[in-house]
């Protein structure tokens, strides 16, 4: 539901997109049916949101959209999208609202992290320039398929940056993002439910958009760097939604057909295949070949003349 602040807001925003000249305040706020100062208090929480609102004696000016992703900016006014300027993480606060109820789908952003958490629990580099944000699932989810819904998603998030800006991005197994070999995004999923149902899942994905060289970690790498300019946050995020949308639908079902195209979508994406990797198994490092991914996300590693041995977690495998 739409309350009459934002409703305000919103039509301050319309007058002046469509506008080929300064709006007075005085006609804003005839227009509105409120008064100037209201009309001078919105635009300077508009102002506060980034955009680029020019001040005058003939009235105001929008110069340019902000690039935040503010709800308003993806057209959508409910409260399924969260935008915060700063946040300690974004997947604490989504287990706050999966604790309260919330619906399917609902996204919280920030706009830098104090405190985002890695896939080993550590801490995820957040500064300002990045696109930060978690996912929620309510629908239920078979145990089964929990491992394969993180790579998928990580699968999709490559495929997305790479259609947009033409940079060779693929997955390393199971959750990163990479160009050649430096770490351009990450994924995180939180796991609740019963026995054999997985019933919410948080998916945290943090990816470096509009980041210098100097704030990253040694081998991580930005779009910025990768395109030599800054890009559109908001778009970026705008185009994530609707292919994670695309993905996390597919798994409405287990019909074999569809988790082996989700397999495929996964396979198709990743670099970890084909590459020489020293594993930990029953307590021994080995030498193999990651030669597959199975439909539950395992990655198949051949070692000499043993049987394919399956790994489940990032933290047991590395490149040779």
């Amino acid at each position: 539901m739409v309350n009459e602040k934002t409703q305000s807001i919103d039509s301050i925003i319309n007058i002046l997109k469509n506008a080929d000249k300064p709006v007075s305040g005085e006609e804003l706020a005839e227009n509105l049916g409120v008064s100037r100062v209201a009309v001078w208090k919105t635009v300077n929480r508009l102002k506060q949101d980034g955009y680029n609102i020019e001040s005058s004696r003939s009235g105001y000016w929008l110069k340019a959209l902000t690039d935040k992703p503010l709800p308003r900016e993806l057209n959508r006014h409910d409260e399924s999208i969260r935008y915060f300027d700063e946040l300690d993480s974004t997947m604490k606060k989504a287990r706050l609202l999966l604790e309260n109820g919330c619906s399917d789908g609902t996204t919280i952003i920030a706009g830098m992290q104090t405190a985002g958490i890695s896939r080993e629990g550590g801490r995820w580099n957040s500064p300002s320039g990045g696109l930060y944000f978690t996912r929620i699932r309510t629908r239920p989810l078979p145990l089964l398929s929990a491992g394969i819904y993180c790579t998928a998603l990580t699968a999709t998030v490559a495929e997305t940056i790479r259609n947009l800006f033409d940079i060779p991005a693929q997955v390393r197994w199971p959750n990163e993002v990479t160009i050649e070999g430096r770490k351009l995004s990450g994924l995180l999923t939180s796991f609740s439910g019963e026995l054999f149902t997985v019933s919410g899942i948080s998916t945290g994905i943090g990816v470096n958009v509009n980041i210098s060289a100097e704030a990253l970690p040694e081998n991580a790498v930005s779009i910025m760097q990768l395109t030599g300019r800054a890009v559109s946050i908001k778009d970026l995020l705008s185009c994530l939604l609707e292919t994670i949308q695309e993905t996390d639908s597919l798994f409405s079902t287990t019909d074999s057909e569809i988790m082996e195209q989700i397999t495929n979508k996964c396979r198709k994406n990743m670099e970890t295949l084909g590459r020489d990797v020293i594993i930990k198994h029953d307590g021994i490092e080995k030498i193999g070949k990651a030669v597959d991914l199975d439909s539950t996300g395992a990655l198949l590693i051949k070692t000499g003349r043993e049987n394919l041995i399956s790994i489940y977690r990032g933290e047991d495998y590395s490149y040779v």
